[in-house]
């Protein structure tokens, strides 16, 4: 086995946290209405897992030309 640079985990670490952080941050300052889904599934998931806002940046915002209703 070959040794892992720890410098390459922080960093990856860190950038999971970060997207996560954001994630909370973006839907604290968005209504209700711009997101797919009830927010609290959304804070559960991102808190489980940072790596899982990837999926409330993909899938879980409303862009303003999507049709709310």
């Amino acid at each position: 086995m070959t040794r892992r640079d720890p410098r390459i985990t922080v960093l990856l670490v860190s950038a999971s946290v970060l997207s996560g952080v954001l994630a909370w941050c973006d839907m604290a300052a968005r209504s209700g209405e711009r997101i797919r889904g009830p927010r609290r599934l959304w804070h559960v998931l991102v808190l489980a897992n940072p790596g899982n806002s990837v999926a409330y940046w993909v899938a879980g915002r409303r862009r303003r030309h999507d049709r709310i209703g």
